[in-house]
């Protein structure tokens, strides 16, 4: 386990040396860094999918790395609209964004719950800065009709590591308007997305949850089931949840910039999503009282309230955060 956080630590750093980079060898260096620990760190806690989830990461981001490499070098000479759509659309393919989603939702979902967090969360990290230097106003238009599609996939899953990739995809489209908006709005939204994130996978790791219908085994405990439904209703972003915190004031930007058809657009696709994990909550609910006394209670209780109290009570800073912006 030491060797896993000694990975950890040399990820982190990767990304860090990546984002701070003057130069486009660097940023890709870091990320080549990042590539590496990042494998090695997937083959802790070996199962029957770590060589193939492996092998088809390493294969999909080392062809996507050549190609960005003789961009930076092609970009050095030229500069026109087709090399810099074509890089755009590399840096999609290395998120997994739509279109290019397929490999990343097929890999996401067979890692184990701390890779998992990684690869959705703090990967993203990286390739979302790269982009922002070169990002095309009209890949969005592309991105929010692709994602309707992914949200439209998602209607009818049950593994809830496809869902919440699919709803890691939807996210991607509101961080990269945040980006070509404001980098302070995309931080905090980052922030608020790894934190709610981190408290609904702890939740489902501990619980040892992986599909819908596994929620049966939570009848019994009534302070997780107030978890579980605040966490979903987070990631909906639904009032006065924190999750609606970033959202709203994304769409506060796009409409005071005239962006009305790209604000309804992520709107619309976000309807989407709740209905996916209102589903979940609905299938919750409907099933009959099951005595589980097998369930032993690995979470601690405190931990609980906080996550709780977080996700209720950090709605109070909107007042203060919109009369600053």
């Amino acid at each position: 386990m030491y060797n896993y956080y000694l990975f950890l630590f040399n990820l982190i750093l990767s990304t860090l040396i990546s984002i701070s980079s003057n130069s486009w060898f660097g940023m890709w260096l870091g990320m080549e860094m990042n590539l590496m620990f990042f494998i090695a760190m997937l083959n802790f806690n070996m199962n029957k999918y770590t060589s193939e989830i492996s092998i088809k990461y390493f294969f999909i981001q080392s062809i996507s790395s050549m190609i960005l490499l003789y961009m930076f070098m092609y970009m050095y000479m030229y500069k026109s609209i087709l090399e810099n759509l074509t890089f755009n659309l590399i840096i999609l393919l290395k998120m997994g964004s739509a279109p290019f989603h397929f490999w990343f939702i097929e890999i996401s979902s067979k890692l184990n719950w701390n890779n998992y967090f990684l690869l959705i969360s703090w990967q993203k990290i990286n390739p979302m800065i790269i982009l922002n230097y070169s990002l095309m106003f009209y890949i969005i238009f592309t991105i929010v009709f692709m994602n309707l599609i992914v949200s439209l996939m998602s209607i009818n899953q049950n593994n809830l590591k496809k869902i919440i990739s699919f709803s890691s995809i939807n996210n991607m489209s509101w961080m990269l308007s945040m980006l070509m908006l404001n980098e302070m709005l995309w931080i905090m939204n980052m922030i608020i997305y790894m934190m709610i994130l981190t408290f609904t996978i702890y939740f489902l790791y501990f619980m040892k949850i992986n599909f819908m219908n596994q929620f049966f085994m939570l009848l019994n405990f009534n302070l997780f089931n107030f978890n579980l439904f605040f966490n979903l209703f987070s990631m909906m972003g639904v009032p006065p949840f924190i999750g609606f915190f970033p959202k709203w004031l994304n769409i506060q930007f796009l409409n005071y910039n005239n962006n009305y058809i790209i604000s309804t657009s992520m709107m619309i696709l976000t309807m989407f999503m709740m209905f996916m994990y209102m589903k979940m909550m609905i299938n919750f609910l409907m099933m009959n009282s099951l005595k589980m006394n097998f369930m032993k209670l690995m979470m601690p209780p405190s931990f609980i309230y906080f996550m709780n109290w977080i996700n209720i009570n950090f709605m109070i800073m909107i007042p203060y955060v919109y009369m600053y912006y």
